[in-house]
């Protein structure tokens, strides 16, 4: 089999573009608000009395509220933590393989979440698919952004937000649709269905470029010479490969003296600021 299937410059970003980025920023999309679609479903409730807080009142209520919100909590705090594990993980592994066995550990907890018919099960792997999926949404950005041409990254970033609305809504018309089904099937099928957008991830992933910038990091210079040229479509040899070259090994040098404390303190770059402004858009978002 040729490598990357054959594809090079455009037609290999497409191929990046369609088969990764799009099934992961749908995938994101749909998390974000899927589980409101299920918890008021009589099927689901009767499975799982404890997070029933349509029928209880007082006390019980109370109590049922609590264990609901953990359970639509376990996912974003695994999130947390699978994200914050590619701090180390991302750069041993590289992108590709980070990806991968993110999108392994997140379809693992979907279909965890998909059978349950234990409180334990269904909250377990609620935090799975949230420790895969943290590390999935924290390496693919990146990939992409180290991966994309200059004239391309400019268009996928965009896009990407289209993806998660894409997501949103869909999980949104699901949930309306098994609002009408009175089996397991409604809540099964939706907690399920994220595995659909990890498996092609899964089936895709090993066959894309590993980031150059990544490359150069970890001292494969001439393996990130060759990613380039396949994703610009141009020699090897080409002068603007080395200058790219040259380039990651001067941002590699210059973060490298930064700290993660340096995150939190303003110089001349005004760092904090810019760390604030980036915590606080996210938080306003929410």
């Amino acid at each position: 089999m040729a490598k990357y299937f054959g594809f090079r410059g455009p037609r290999l970003l497409d191929f990046m573009l369609y088969t990764i980025v799009v099934p992961v920023y749908i995938w994101f999309g749909y998390n974000a608000a899927a589980a409101g679609g299920i918890l008021n479903l009589k099927s689901f409730i009767s499975l799982f009395p404890s997070i029933d807080t349509l029928d209880t009142t007082g006390h019980e209520k109370t109590h049922n509220a609590q264990i609901q919100g953990t359970f639509v909590a376990l996912y974003p705090a695994g999130c947390i933590f699978g994200s914050m594990s590619c701090v180390i993980v991302g750069d041993r592994l590289g992108r590709i393989k980070t990806g991968f066995i993110g999108a392994v550990i997140a379809t693992i907890g979907h279909i965890l979440q998909g059978s349950a018919f234990s409180l334990g099960q269904l909250m377990a792997g609620r935090i799975i698919s949230g420790l895969g999926y943290g590390m999935v949404t924290a390496t693919v950005p990146l990939w992409q952004a180290e991966c994309s041409t200059a004239r391309h990254r400019g268009t996928f970033i965009v896009m990407e937000g289209i993806y998660i609305c894409v997501g949103l809504a869909f999980s949104q018309w699901l949930g309306l649709g098994m609002s009408f089904v009175g089996s397991s099937g409604s809540w099964r099928l939706q907690l399920v269905f994220p595995t659909l957008n990890g498996l092609i991830v899964i089936a895709f992933i090993l066959f894309c470029p590993e980031s150059p910038r990544w490359l150069v990091k970890v001292g494969r210079v001439q393996d990130a010479r060759e990613v380039l040229a396949v994703l610009e479509d141009i020699s090897p040899d080409d002068m603007s490969i080395t200058i790219s070259i040259e380039s990651y090994q001067a941002s590699l040098e210059e973060t490298g003296k930064g700290s993660f404390l340096g995150l939190f303190k303003n110089g001349r770059e005004r760092i904090f600021h810019r760390t604030m402004i980036a915590a606080v858009c996210l938080m306003f978002q929410q």
